[in-house]
């Protein structure tokens, strides 16, 4: 409710002084609802999702120092499949089916669990292991698939590889400071409230 509130304050203030950036010609264009909308997606999708990841990833190698860390887009491409920060979405079946033996009727609401099926031991051997050279890599539904294809995938790909930069380039001597980290589960993300790192120069 404060977040809707948050954003329907931001709209007003678009309306009474219009200005050049994306989110007044969002609210120029379209009807309020239609603005507290997209401009919700654009933050969560485009912010959240991110943010997650990278908390997730950094956490994961950190607390593996073993881990290949080499190509960091295969990193990356690895980290989504295994800690992707979208649990699942909610989907309406277009027609009847049957899914796993279990039928499925026309308009019923799903929560499709993409984090299972990137698990799925079927698509990847040793599916519940870090393997950043797996040839399958480019094969999970961490960004969703067909028309759901999230838009963003591109940006948030190049995001967390510019990102991994810092901690694993300048700070070579990054540790986790506490592992008992705090994790944020939802309905359908899955990410860090906090990642309490360390780190030593080298003439220390």
């Amino acid at each position: 409710m404060a977040f809707s509130a948050a954003l329907d304050d931001a709209i007003a203030r678009h309306r009474a002084e219009p200005g050049s950036s994306l989110a007044a010609s969002l609210v120029a264009n379209m009807t309020n609802v239609e603005a507290r909308a997209v401009l919700a997606q654009l933050l969560i999708a485009g912010n959240e999702t991110t943010t997650n990841f990278l908390g997730n990833l950094v956490h994961l190698l950190l607390s593996r120092p073993d881990l290949h860390r080499g190509d960091l887009s295969a990193v990356v491409e690895e980290g989504l499949r295994l800690v992707g920060p979208v649990k699942g979405l909610l989907r309406r079946a277009t027609r009847d089916t049957e899914v796993g033996g279990c039928p499925v009727a026309r308009d019923a609401r799903l929560l499709v669990l993409f984090a299972s099926a990137n698990r799925d031991e079927a698509v990847s051997a040793a599916a519940d292991e870090f393997v950043p050279d797996r040839p399958e890599l480019r094969r999970s539904l961490a960004f969703g698939r067909g028309v759901h294809f999230c838009a963003g995938a591109a940006l948030a790909r190049m995001e967390v590889r510019m990102a991994l930069k810092v901690p694993f380039g300048a700070l070579p001597r990054l540790r986790l400071h506490d592992v008992r980290r705090a994790i944020r589960t939802g309905e359908f993300h899955y990410g860090l409230t906090s990642l309490p790192v360390a780190w030593r120069a080298e003439n220390c």
